[in-house]
Formats: structure tokens, sequence, C-alpha cells
């Protein structure tokens, strides 16, 4: 039974092969802080040029804070990208004025689109660019932001660097990455 499910998971990771450099890394969202720490490596091993933080108020919203307490960071915002700003001021002493950010979207189709606002209002026209988010949503975030990003067209990459694969289904699912808490 757990083979079916990680195997349900692995499709819905998307985890593709990454390459050269991007224009731009976009953390979408989501509950994962490992997530935050991924980004920051992509940028000083200077494969991202760019990062943007796209997410308001949504489901994932108190489970990233909890998360984050659970890691012994007091992160405070309103927003997921608020909550992220935080914590890259405290851990990486990284100010916000490094990120190009987005505060509103509540759902994937609104990621996509401010998204793209923000790029469109930034003057930027990224050709590569990476997408991070909570793994399951991977697909569906690559689709929606294809969709959503048709007219400027850049050519988009999951970036996966952990798939949640399951190792138990006790009282909860226990994921073989401590990671994972979702």
């Amino acid at each position: 039974m757990i083979q079916h499910w990680n195997t349900v998971i692995e499709y819905l990771a998307e985890k593709e092969q990454t390459s050269g450099n991007y224009d731009l890394a976009i953390l979408a969202g989501n509950s994962l802080p490992y997530l935050a720490d991924e980004l920051i490596h992509l940028y000083e091993d200077g494969i991202v040029e760019n990062m943007m933080l796209v997410g308001g108020i949504g489901h994932a919203t108190p489970f990233l804070q909890k998360n984050f307490k659970d890691l012994g960071v007091q992160v405070s915002g309103p927003s997921e990208t608020e909550l992220y700003l935080d914590y890259f001021q405290q851990r990486y002493q990284l100010e916000k004025e490094l990120f190009l950010i987005e505060t509103a979207s509540t759902n994937s189709g609104e990621n996509a689109r401010f998204a793209l606002n923000t790029i469109k209002a930034a003057k930027l026209n990224p050709t590569r660019v990476l997408l991070l988010q909570d793994p399951i949503l991977q697909k569906r975030i690559k689709a929606t932001f294809e969709k959503e990003w048709q007219a400027v067209n850049p050519v988009f990459t999951n970036h996966v660097p952990i798939i949640p694969y399951i190792k138990a289904i006790e009282n909860s699912i226990l994921f073989e990455n401590e990671k994972l808490k979702f």
C-alpha cells in the first residue's frame, strides 16, 4: 500500500533535472521551511539571479507558523511571504529588498497571476524560472504558471530537493525525511 502512495507522490512532485543558471526562482506559499533554505542556497551558489516569494494568507499559513516554531524560530507577519522574509532576516541577515515579493495570493492560480504582475511591474523578462513549492503540489504549480505566463513564455523547471516518500501509516503519516511536516 505504501508503495502506491509513493508512486502518486512521485508523480505529483514531478522532480526535474536542473542545469545551468536561472533568471528567477519563485518560492510559492507552502508549509515547509526547508524550502526557504533551499532558495537561499540556490541564490548563494549563483544558480539563480533573482528570488521571488509569492503567498498571502492561505490554508498552509498556520502550518508554516507551527513548523517554524517547531524549529525554534519565532517569525511574524500575516502572510506566508512575510513569514519567510522574517526568517530570511533572522537566519541569513537578508533584507526584503533582495526579493521580489507578493503577499496577497491565496491559491496557485493567484500565485501565478500575481507573480506575473509583480514581474511586469519590476520590468523583468525571465526566460528560465525555477519553481519551488510543496512537492505534492509541484506538478500543479508548474501547469498553472505555464498557463498564466503564456504571453511571456519562460521555461519553467520544477525544483524538488526532497520527494516526501512515506515510510509508514499508523495514527498519522510518517515520512522518510524528518524535514517534511505538512
